[in-house]
């Protein structure tokens, strides 16, 4: 009996912090954490000897199945549970309960609120299981329910984002093919406006992944795209606004505290999931030198020192880090420091 009220206790405080509590909560040994490490590590396993055509088709339902598997288990363990308290107060139910098997019917019955009636609590005690049982099981239920609808709402905002990116930083996202996209379309005053818009974004992504640490693992819905590929872009254009171009027109203010904000964010999530991101190398010289003809031609007027470019991959290496070890731990898409601008239809 003490082992099951254990059971039952360890089950609803896993549930109440994964699903209840709007921010990060620490647990390595709750239930659902357990069952994470299980399901992704197996998976990075068989994707890597997977063929990369088909990888996508793997990982893709990976994350709606762990939740729907995880609802399952919260429910059998549970069940499992409230079976030991009932088995140690089998003289309290009639018929009484001959063997275990029949407890975890019993259990199972009241959990799920079916109530056929071939066993039935009298005593006190067991009425009292019998009820909180029933209570459990809907309740697990229903803010499962309730937890999967704020999943696919905060991916959803998450993924609208990562779509209306695609056409500006490419696929997958560049900050430099960003930057040269504003820059063909003439629109780099709307630079201040993207960064104020990402900012936003940034907040939403941080408030949600760390309460609900299961997005991480979803995957977009569009080839070569990821949130962590935008990301990475966006941060890579305003590490090049505000230390390699000269502030004649780029709105070197809002990219700096997007920049703040990005940063933020990445090191928020290294800090909770202990990534194993790997630092960049620092740009060479022909990278350089592509960014600048490229940013050059389409408008940005780009500095040609060292030191500036020192900046640069110093700024660079704050947040890169921490965006491979997601690439890495979740198998995302990761942002292309120079890429190439995808044509926007009507437009060469």
């Amino acid at each position: 009996m003490v082992l099951g009220a254990l059971g039952v206790l360890w089950v609803l405080n896993d549930i109440f912090k994964q699903v209840l509590v709007p921010r990060a909560t620490q647990g390595v040994n709750r239930l659902s954490v357990l069952f994470a490490r299980l399901v992704f590590i197996t998976t990075r396993r068989i994707a890597a000897v997977t063929p990369v055509e088909w990888r996508e088709d793997l990982l893709g339902p990976l994350a709606p199945f762990y939740f729907i598997m995880l609802l399952g288990i919260w429910l059998f363990a549970l069940v499992v549970s409230y079976s030991l308290i009932l088995w140690g107060l089998r003289d309290q139910v009639q018929p009484p309960l001959p063997d275990f098997g029949s407890a975890v019917y019993f259990s199972a019955t009241s959990l799920l609120t079916i109530g056929y009636g071939d066993f039935v609590a009298t005593g006190g005690w067991t009425r009292a299981v019998s009820l909180f049982a029933g209570a459990s099981g809907i309740g697990t239920v229903a803010v499962a329910i309730t937890f999967l609808f704020s999943i696919i709402g905060a991916f959803q905002q998450r993924e609208r984002f990562v779509v209306i990116l695609d056409t500006r930083a490419g696929a997958p996202a560049s900050g430099v093919a960003l930057l040269e996209t504003y820059g063909a379309l003439r629109m780099m005053d709307d630079l201040s406006t993207l960064f104020r818009d990402s900012e936003l974004w940034v907040a939403d992504v941080l408030d949600s992944h760390l309460a609900y640490p299961i997005l991480m693992a979803f995957r977009s819905s569009h080839k070569d795209e990821s949130w962590v590929a935008a990301l990475g872009a966006l941060l890579d254009a305003a590490a090049l606004l505000v230390t390699v171009s000269a502030p004649d027109h780029a709105p070197i203010g809002a990219a700096r505290l997007f920049l703040d904000v990005g940063t933020h964010l990445t090191h928020d999530l290294d800090a909770y999931f202990d990534l194993p991101g790997r630092a960049p190398e620092p740009t060479t010289a022909a990278q350089r030198e592509t960014i600048r003809t490229r940013l050059s031609r389409a408008g940005f007027t780009i500095r040609d020192d060292d030191e500036s470019w020192k900046q640069f991959d110093e700024l660079r290496a704050q947040y890169v880090k921490p965006l491979d070890g997601i690439g890495r731990r979740w198998l995302h898409a990761t942002a292309l420091l120079i890429g190439e601008r995808t044509a926007l239809p009507g437009h060469n």
